[in-house]
This record gives structure tokens, sequence and C-alpha cells, in this order.
């Protein structure tokens, strides 16, 4: 039997670690690679903190298993305890000096949830959920915004790996606007989730991610009393492989849904 919150205290302490990695990237140059396109960066602290993550919680877990953004080969999903990381969500963002990026670690056993931390180490705002013990912000008990989607800003992401859903993602974009007080794009679908979570937004929506993109957040997300579908209403499960994702309270979700059926 697994303790969650012995799990919940060691991703924890081992986000902090990380941040600590992210921070020290401020005295250096920061040189990039591509991946699958030019959009798709990769650095060495995108390395460095999946390497020190998956270091720090073996030791504590020798038995768990990983599913990481920086890995290729090994990545798996089935296990007692399962790791899903993301070392530098909004890696963007970090090369250019834009002090918004996270550390995503959403935990799994046997394919349902135990816990996720999202730590953005620019704000020092830790956001944290294990299951059926409520989401977190530093401490502090969080919750999705119910409804009036009129009065909330929406997250939005443009999938910039995949541009064939541009037009897809600017005409709800365009749609969503004069009926929402305010639309953002950060660059960071695990902190667009956590703000979704936390009530500093009230929905969020993008045309693909990557299961490590949304693990923890959608962990924090159901524990704030919030859900996340694909575009076809399908609620979102912890699988490998690529989805659209549209996050709110179910409320919210609704009035999203209108405005995309009004235009």
């Amino acid at each position: 039997m697994i303790d969650k919150n012995e799990i919940l205290k060691a991703v924890k302490e081992t986000a902090l670690r990380c941040g600590e990695i992210f921070l020290s990237a401020e005295k250096e140059d920061l040189e990039t690679q591509t991946k699958s396109g030019r959009r798709d960066l990769v650095t060495k602290f995108d390395l460095a903190v999946q390497n020190y993550a998956v270091s720090a919680l073996k030791k504590s877990f020798p038995q768990a298993k990983f599913f990481c953004e920086e890995t290729k080969d090994g990545n798996e999903l089935s296990g007692e305890i399962v790791f899903i990381i993301d070392p530098i969500d909004g890696t963007a963002n970090f090369v250019n000096g834009f002090h918004h990026s996270c550390i995503s670690i959403g935990c799994l056993s046997f394919g349902e949830a135990v816990c996720g931390v999202v730590f953005d180490p620019y704000k020092n705002e830790m956001f944290f959920a294990s299951k059926g013990n409520g989401a977190f912000l530093n401490g502090r008990k969080i919750s999705v915004a119910k409804n009036d989607l009129g009065s909330k800003m929406v997250m939005f992401g443009t999938s910039p790996y995949n541009t064939e859903l541009r037009d897809t993602t600017l005409e709800m974009l365009k749609n969503v606007y004069s009926n929402c007080l305010d639309v953002r794009r950060s660059g960071s679908a695990a902190l667009d989730l956590c703000y979704v979570a936390s009530s500093k937004a009230g929905l969020y929506f993008e045309g693909i991610v990557s299961l490590w993109d949304y693990a923890a957040g959608l962990i924090i997300l159901r524990e704030a009393g919030g859900e996340a579908y694909d575009f076809s209403m399908k609620p979102l499960g912890f699988k490998e492989g690529k989805t659209s994702i549209i996050a709110g309270s179910t409320e919210m979700i609704e009035e999203f849904l209108n405005t995309q059926k009004t235009q």
C-alpha cells in the first residue's frame, strides 16, 4: 500500500530543489537545441532538472517508474508508483528570460491519480494536491471559479509545434473573446491549469498537449473541483500521446461551449 502523504512530501521537496536549478540559469548564457522544430526547444537545464528529479525520487522510491519529456526510451506508465515529469514547462519562456515556467511532477498508481505538484520558482508559488485531500497553493486551499465566464480571464495555448491548428485555435479564441473578461497566452500548460484551479482564470483550452504537460495540473484541477475534456468532450485520462484540452468547472466549460455555438 502506497503512502500518498509520503509521496507528496517527497515530490514537493524535489520540486523545490528543481526550482533552485531553474534560478541558477540566471547566471549563465543559455544554449538551446531544437527537437521536433524551431519552436520545440531544449536546454541543458531541462536535462539537469529532469535528471535531478528522477535521481531524487528514485532514492525515496526505488520501485518507481518514470514518464518524462526529455526521455526518448524507457518511459513507462504502468506500475504502483509512476512519476510523470515535465522538467521545464514553458521552455521558450525560460530561454528568453520571460519568468513564467515551472517544474511539473504528477504521480500515478496503476493508472490512478496519487498527487501532483507544479512549482513556479520565479513567483515562489507551489500548487499541489493529493487524491481526496483537496488542492492548495502554498498551503492555502484553492478551488475553481464556478461560473460567470464574463468576469474571468481565459487562458489558451497556440499549440506552437502544430501550426495546422492555428486557424481553429484563433477562431475559438475570437468566439470566446467577447464573452470573457480577457484572454491570456502564457506558454505553460501546467501553470494555465493551476491558474484555473486557483480561480486566477476561469478556463483554459489548447489544441494539442502531451501527458507531461497536463498530468500534475490535471490532478490539481480535479482536486480543486474542476474537470478537463478533449474537444470531443471526452474526459481526459492519463494516457501516452497527445490530446486537445478544455479545462475549468463544468459550468465554465458549458459557458465556453455556448460561445462556440452562437458565433
